[in-house]
């Protein structure tokens, strides 16, 4: 049965949520011949953002955590609350800021993200209790993560570009794997030379004077509003183009088929995504490896995961979202096995850094909602993902531990997981390719 979302209207002849393709947009039809297309920058903003939202939060932990647990005299159980929090927080506040998006502006919420978190960054540095730097974590790093981060980036630039939305959206989800390069030997040194608390406040400064100046100068919502339009088109070639106007309600969103069966297939996904990131230094130090040595196969995997996302993102630009997740599957599948069954230290490199290349899920969740709801209901759907999304993300740490703690091998752990890949490909299946959407009844 075909989804109430998708149906179009009989009479226009185009989708719910987009007006006629008889009727151009004028904001569209004023693009100035030759203007310079402001695209390039608008990525720089939400790689900015992916920074900022997950690296001051997620990536930052495991730098912090020993020395504040010290600091304020917490058990390591106690801390391990901190990230849980963070998580809990992207889930139910995530379908609220879909919402907001529209009425309330993309470079608003992120401007108002970053110094939320700069703030809070700030104010953790000089608190004294446990309580306290969790109400400041909660509250202030945490919403202001959420603000500045992952969906107004994707959205921001779901926006700017059309055609190439796939290699863009690749490009700007690398931010969350660049700032698990870049920020965790910054906040290292940072304490080993100032200790934990003046780092806390160098980073939270550092915040607030480069990302709020950039996001001002540099966010525009939509192209339309300076005369621009997606792609870097002109005028004639972008003057009848489709601009989504009026975003699907919400109850709609919920009632349709294809949301949930996107929200199981990527659940399954990244909660099995979630087992190399914990488990891969565990499992090398397992095979004979030093700890360093896992931290830089670590290292390499994250910089193979930055070239993977462009790559296969923009590809799925040419043979479609679907088909490219299909491909990952398949090479997710295949490159576990070569892993958990490595003879040697260079198999098990290989095949560690092959895993990161191959991992493009998130950006072709992006780009595939982008093309099954229709851009205007972008921001609302990936919102509600996030919490429909969330059980199977808060349940992959924990069942992969028990695993372990059970057999005593990691091989166990990542097998267990296996599963997830073979359901996630059957229930693609069904989801309706978002290229259909513009065909007629």
């Amino acid at each position: 049965m075909r989804s109430p979302v998708l149906r179009r209207a009989p009479a226009q002849g185009g989708a719910r949520d987009e007006p006629s393709r008889s009727s151009p947009d004028p904001s569209i039809a004023n693009v100035r011949p030759g203007s310079r297309f402001r695209g390039p920058t608008i990525l720089a903003a939400g790689f900015l953002g992916n920074i900022v939202g997950v690296g001051f939060t997620l990536h930052l932990f495991g730098v912090f955590v020993q020395p504040v647990a010290q600091g304020l005299g917490a058990s390591m159980a106690v801390m391990g609350v901190a990230p849980v929090l963070w998580q809990c927080v992207n889930g139910l506040f995530n379908p609220i800021l879909g919402r907001m998006l529209g009425p309330v502006s993309i470079r608003l919420a992120m401007v108002v993200g970053a110094a939320l978190l700069s703030t809070g960054i700030v104010l953790l540095s000089r608190a004294e209790s446990l309580l306290e730097a969790g109400l400041i974590y909660g509250l202030m790093i945490s919403v202001g993560s959420v603000l500045v981060g992952t969906l107004p980036a994707m959205t921001l630039v779901s926006n700017w570009y059309h055609e190439r939305r796939g290699r863009a959206l690749g490009i700007v989800s690398t931010g969350t794997i660049a700032s698990g390069l870049l920020l965790p030997p910054l906040a290292a040194g940072l304490i080993g030379l100032y200790g934990w608390r003046q780092a806390f406040l160098v980073l939270g400064i550092g915040v607030a004077a480069i990302a709020i100046p950039f996001l001002l100068a540099f966010v525009v919502d939509r192209p339309e509003l300076v005369g621009e339009a997606p792609d870097g088109r002109t005028a004639v070639e972008g003057s009848h183009r489709q601009v989504p106007a009026t975003p699907i309600d919400m109850r709609l969103i919920l009632a349709d088929r294809n949301f949930w069966l996107i929200g199981l297939t990527f659940g399954l996904l990244f909660a099995a995504g979630l087992v190399p990131v914990l488990f891969t230094v565990p499992f090398a130090m397992q095979g004979g490896l030093t700890l360093q040595d896992g931290a830089w196969v670590m290292s390499a995997r994250a910089a193979a995961a930055v070239v993977g996302r462009i790559a296969i993102a923009g590809l799925s630009d040419r043979i479609g979202r679907r088909t490219a997740l299909w491909g990952v599957i398949a090479s997710q599948i295949l490159l576990w096995n070569v892993l958990v069954g490595a003879d040697s230290v260079s198999v098990f490199i290989f095949a560690s850094i092959a895993i990161g290349f191959t991992g493009a899920a998130f950006a072709l969740q992006a780009a595939l909602v982008s093309e099954t709801f229709g851009q205007a209901s972008f921001s609302r759907v990936m919102g509600l993902l996030y919490t429909a999304e969330l059980p199977f993300q808060l349940l992959a740490a924990p069942i992969a531990g028990y695993v372990y703690d059970s057999t005593g091998d990691y091989a166990v752990a990542f097998r267990s997981f296996m599963p997830a890949f073979f359901i996630a490909a059957i229930v693609l299946f069904f989801v309706r390719d978002g290229r259909e959407k513009a065909q007629p009844d």
